[in-house]
């Protein structure tokens, strides 16, 4: 890399969760008015709809954005082999999507799609964009540049609340329009997010690519595979559950509209996950890189405190104004109970927690304990999801559990990684 004295890490949290947060009240606002416009029905199956598009997009493609910008930073710049390796497994991860959802049509349509066969192109079309934006992501953070990700945040966002508003004033409200402005406004988003960092390189001493261009560096696919595990995992339990309750298709339309309406109020705080891990993700593989296991420790202790704090802070904000947040924010509280809306709170302030973590098991290599961790994880929030009980229930219950099981058993295999690193640190 450059010479250039870069922005510290507290700046590039700030410049990122600037345009997240204008993101997360784009997509606030956007629940909102569809809560607004449509009746209970039409609100679940929109509800359904996103969480099941979050869960592919975020779980398949997302984790390229850290794959290729840890890539980067240990071949200091962007080698053809990686966009190759991007290409392809881009273009493998929508085409296998797709031919499963042709393949299970008769379940994927009628219960997570509300019937609509126009949802298939404009889920594949919202999907190819977001796995765009990762890559455009990944690369800048591999430069150390973090403005491209502002703006690619902060226009998709500010459109997340334009055109459903001005599909509300045309009349036009319905589930598969609101789904069409989300594709729409993240094409525009990653046009913005592409013209600042072609800026940014333009006036750098360095451009793209530079040194490692010549080198085969690539993406390390085992990594990869690890990020997608987790990313799934991460996914099913930020925004899973409408649509895994939609499957068992047991709930009526109004108990799907309350799992919406809570994890709608409560995952806020995710929105806030790359701007912990992008920034936290440099610094972190340096620090591995140099055998300071000490530092990497000291680092995620000082996390945690900040994180119990927000936690804590989130139950009680969520026991005591859930309800009325719900029916100011959606209109209606959905039959939400305060218990519900507080082990979601906590949830989501926990799930960042396990971000922070899994930004050093990354860093670490631990491909292992990252896969294991989900997994483990997963296995109980999905046991706790087939009881067969209200969504209300047993939904706020699984998220919360499963995402207390992945943090200790993530917390738990980074530390045997990381003794194992300072054990070949100070061999001979």
């Amino acid at each position: 890399m450059s010479g250039k004295k870069q922005p510290g890490l507290s700046r590039n949290i700030i410049v990122v969760g600037a345009g997240l947060a204008i993101i997360g009240l784009g997509s606030l606002g956007l629940l909102a008015i569809v809560s607004r416009s449509l009746e209970s029905n039409g609100f679940a199956q929109f509800g359904v709809w996103f969480g099941l598009a979050n869960v592919i997009a975020f779980g398949l493609f997302v984790p390229l954005e850290t794959a290729i910008a840890k890539a980067m930073l240990a071949a200091d710049g962007l080698t053809d082999r990686m966009r190759r390796q991007a290409a392809a497994y881009t273009a493998a991860g929508l085409i296998g999507t797709l031919v499963v959802g042709l393949v299970f049509h008769s379940i994927v349509v009628p219960r997570l799609m509300g019937g609509s066969w126009l949802l298939v192109p404009v889920t594949m079309a919202y999907l190819a964009i977001l796995a765009m934006q990762a890559i455009q992501r990944g690369v800048a953070v591999g430069h150390d540049r973090f403005w491209p990700l502002f703006w690619q945040f902060g226009t998709d966002g500010a459109l997340r609340l334009v055109l459903p508003g001005l599909i509300v004033v045309w009349g036009s409200a319905s589930p598969n329009a609101f789904a069409l402005s989300l594709a729409v406004s993240a094409t525009i988003g990653f046009a913005a997010g592409q013209i600042a960092l072609s800026r940014s390189m333009h006036h750098s001493s360095e451009p793209v690519g530079h040194r490692a261009s010549t080198v085969s560096t690539g993406i390390d696919l085992a990594g990869l595979a690890a990020l997608v595990a987790a990313a799934l995992g991460g996914q099913l339990l930020a925004n899973g559950a409408p649509p895994i309750l939609g499957l068992f298709d047991r709930d009526t339309p109004v108990v799907l509209a309350g799992v919406v309406a809570a994890l709608a109020l409560t995952r806020m705080p995710l929105l806030f996950s790359s701007a912990v891990q992008s920034p936290l993700l440099p610094p972190m593989v340096r620090t591995v890189r140099a055998g300071d296991t000490a530092a990497l420790w000291s680092l995620l202790r000082r996390l945690g405190t900040a994180f119990a704090a927000f936690c804590i802070g989130a139950w009680f904000a969520g026991w005591y104004l859930g309800s009325l947040a719900l029916r100011l924010y959606l209109g209606d509280d959905y039959g939400v109970s305060p218990v519900s809306v507080a082990l979601l709170s906590s949830a989501g302030i926990a799930l960042l927690a396990v971000v922070a973590v899994q930004a050093a098991i990354v860093a670490a290599s631990a491909n292992t304990a990252l896969v294991v961790s989900w997994g483990i994880g997963i296995a109980v929030f999905l046991s706790i999801m087939a009881i067969p009980a209200s969504g209300l229930i047993v939904a706020p219950i699984a998220i919360a559990i499963g995402t207390a099981v992945t943090l200790l058993a993530m917390l738990f295999g980074l530390r045997m990684k990381t003794v194992g690193l300072s054990g070949s640190e100070s061999s001979p």
